[in-house]
């Protein structure tokens, strides 16, 4: 809290730094550390105790090396303040230590760290107003030069203090490198021949273990002074062998090492290349990119799954690297073709490398994606890897990229009936777009909804396993909503166009699940007639494909029971608020009147049980394994109900008699056997007794009317659920 004096006055600044230099002395000297006998004796447990005592003493010693900064100071610098740039320059003014001497190097650090500290405890950045004698623009301008001026200083002072005690040699110079290399050379007869050429590459090899920021600069140092010789290629060998892959990507990284490896490639690859000079320019790409071109052998199928495990090894900033290189490489097209054998960490990084190669080259990231989609024998490998490349686009996270590579697809399958799975590809790509970039695909490309529907068709008979880019796109679009978090007309576009290719696939009837969960209101909306509560004909019977196709006929998705039960707890809500809510407040919750509601919830549950129905008349022509799959959907159905039941209350006796009873009861002694999760018993007796048809319909309704108290709930609820049978018959 002491004032700070003008930095112009050094009578001041000695009086100021002198109090500050007794009141730190005396605080170091009456300081008592803390003791783990207090904290052990005042009733904490062991393990409290000592990490207490740990966070203390390390607080302790951080306010004492404080302290000891602040007496250092005032005896190194008693009327002076020092400011950030007057301590760089002071430093780099320090003679330096000799490279190879560990204690001079420490001594070294230490005096730059000490006035480093005298500089950063007073550091304080400029300001807008320290130019406000200037204009405008002029002061602008000079403070940020200020700003940055400052924030580089107080950079290099903090890189300093950090040093103290420490062994590592400064960076070395432009004049030490200069030294060091003409040393070496000397050291190894002038470098006269190969074998003494090599020699020399050896030794700043040796640097380069230790310092690979000193050998970057020492070897350019070196090839400069053998320029004109042809002793270049025997220096770079002695360099490049002497070294691991690791170590020459950490002399890669180094301020101007690329250029260095670069230039010493290109010194082994020039004249009369030997065999060994080819593999030791193939290390340097290896340390530069990642990628050693002779780990592709030209089989593409391997040399994908080689791709895979070198990028996964990879650090993510060197990825892109990687797959540039890849992408240049003979082999390098023909295996991103075969992506679809990478895993899907593999498959994630080069999408990714190809998003950041594609932002900075488009045209040229584009010709060579063509030459590899576009290639004549392009639809001739294997069929169950052509989506790879699309779902690794799909990764990319680049719209610009993904719109560009589905518009390829798409018009190669517009040109060519032999080229279908181009749509396929296309819809793949197109999950992988932003929320809003799919809004603006669907909205704008005039292409979108025919190459859904090429797509649809095609993947409507395949395992999800095999083609899951529908169901992806779906999942996305689920995504794309207005402000007040609706879908878009085209999202739900999509959804309804898309219930026709369920099928078979998986992976469709997970994204149809997933977004008829997330916009059940939206949809059944989109069905409503002009009475703005009965469903239309045509949207009853998409309806019941949807829960048909999703719900109950195997395989389903892996939320097809999440997807019956979400819905089924919803309608229950509603039937148990037409009980519990008076008119306005039920109104005022659900933007319609009882009548109108629990109507529209009638119709939809009717459509529900109508699809449940048809699927277990055909119980018995499945098998045992599909079997399980419907019940297991039940079992969520009636597990929602037991939830709710229970004493008290309409909503638990709707509940127990919408979701629980009814089913059971339709179900017969299935019933309580998929209540009680024997899956195995209720498969058996379903498959062998079937269902009593002509009861089911009964039970399923009749027992949730028996506790809709509300006349104009429960009359519109039956007539709707009646509504229903009649349509979907």
């Amino acid at each position: 809290n002491l004032p700070v004096p003008d930095l112009n006055d050094k009578a001041a600044v000695k009086a100021y730094k002198e109090q500050r230099q007794q009141i730190a002395d005396n605080a170091v000297k009456n300081s008592q550390p803390p003791r783990i006998e207090d904290y052990r004796n005042s009733g904490l447990n062991g393990a409290t105790a000592s990490y207490e005592y740990r966070e203390a003493k390390s607080y302790y010693d951080s306010q004492i090396s404080e302290l000891k900064k602040i007496s250092a100071d005032a005896q190194a610098y008693p009327d002076k303040i020092l400011t950030p740039g007057e301590a760089v320059i002071e430093i780099n003014n320090l003679p330096r230590p000799d490279r190879n001497d560990p204690k001079a190097i420490q001594e070294y650090n230490n005096k730059r760290a000490a006035i480093a500290d005298s500089a950063l405890m007073y550091a304080e950045p400029p300001t807008r107003d320290d130019f406000k004698g200037l204009n405008g623009a002029t002061a602008s301008y000079e403070y940020r030069q200020a700003l940055s001026d400052y924030n580089n200083y107080v950079g290099q002072l903090q890189e300093a203090s950090n040093s103290r005690y420490s062994t590592t040699p400064p960076p070395m110079t432009d004049a030490e490198a200069d030294k060091a290399a003409q040393d070496l050379i000397n050291k190894n007869g002038g470098a006269t021949n190969e074998d003494k050429a090599y020699a020399v590459g050896r030794d700043v090899a040796e640097l380069a273990k230790t310092d690979p920021e000193a050998a970057a600069l020492v070897m350019k140092k070196v090839q400069e002074k053998l320029d004109g010789t042809d002793k270049g290629d025997n220096v770079a060998s002695g360099f490049v062998n002497n070294l691991s892959v690791e170590q020459l990507r950490e002399v890669s990284q180094a301020n101007g090492g690329e250029t260095v490896l670069t230039d010493l490639q290109n010194r082994l690859r020039s004249g009369s290349v030997h065999d060994n000079e080819y593999s030791e320019a193939a290390k340097i790409d290896e340390a530069i990119t990642g990628l050693n071109p002779n780990s592709l052998q030209g089989n593409p199928e391997q040399d994908a799954k080689t791709i895979d495990e070198q990028l996964k090894k990879l650090p993510p900033e060197m990825r892109e690297k990687y797959i540039a290189a890849v992408l240049k490489h003979p082999a390098g097209g023909e295996a991103i073709k075969y992506a679809g054998v990478m895993s899907p960490e593999g498959q994630e990084a080069l999408g990714q490398a190809l998003g950041k190669i594609y932002a900075k080259d488009p045209t040229g990231t584009t010709a060579l994606l063509r030459e590899i989609t576009d290639s004549q024998d392009a639809s001739l490998y294997p069929w169950y890897l052509q989506s790879g490349l699309a779902t690794v686009i799909s990764k990319s996270g680049n719209d610009d990229l993904i719109k560009s590579f589905a518009q390829n697809e798409i018009n190669r399958a517009k040109g060519n009936p032999d080229e279908v799975r181009g749509y396929v590809n296309a819809v793949t790509a197109y999950a992988g777009l932003s929320p809003a970039g799919l809004q603006d695909v669907m909205k704008n490309n005039p292409d979108f909804f025919k190459t859904v529907d090429e797509a649809g068709k095609f993947t409507k008979d395949y395992s999800g396993i095999i083609e899951n880019g529908f169901g992806e796109l779906l999942k996305k679009a689920a995504q794309v909503t207005d402000a007040n978090g609706n879908p878009t007309p085209e999202a739900l576009k999509l959804f309804n166009q898309s219930i026709q290719y369920a099928g078979d696939n998986i992976s469709t009837k997970e994204g149809l699940g997933e977004f008829f969960t997330k916009h059940q209101d939206a949809i059944v909306n989109s069905y409503l007639g002009e009475n703005g509560y009965d469903l239309t004909s045509d949207g009853l019977k998409t309806l019941n494909t949807f829960f048909k196709d999703v719900l109950f006929t195997p395989p389903l998705g892996a939320n097809a029971k999440e997807v019956a039960t979400a819905f089924t707890a919803k309608a229950n809500a509603v039937l148990a608020d037409a009980d519990k809510l008076s008119d306005t407040e039920f109104e005022t919750k659900y933007g319609k009147n009882k009548h109108d509601m629990t109507s529209l919830v009638g119709e939809q549950y009717g459509t529900m049980v109508n699809a449940m129905e048809e699927s277990l008349k055909n119980i018995k022509d499945k098998s045992d394994a599909e079997a399980k799959e419907i019940v297991d959907v039940l079992n969520g159905i009636i597990s929602v109900g037991e939830a709710a039941g229970g004493s008290g209350g309409p909503v638990a006796a709707v509940g127990t008699a919408l979701i629980g009873e009814g089913l059971k009861l339709a179900l017969g002694a299935a019933g309580d056997d998929i209540a009680q999760g024997k899956y195995d018993d209720a498969v058996k007796k379903l498959k062998e007794d079937g269902i009593d048809h002509e009861k089911f319909d009964d039970y399923m309704v009749n027992d949730v009317l028996a506790n809709i108290d509300n006349r104009v709930a429960h009359d519109s609820f039956r007539d709707a659920f009646d509504y229903v049978k009649e349509i979907l018959e």
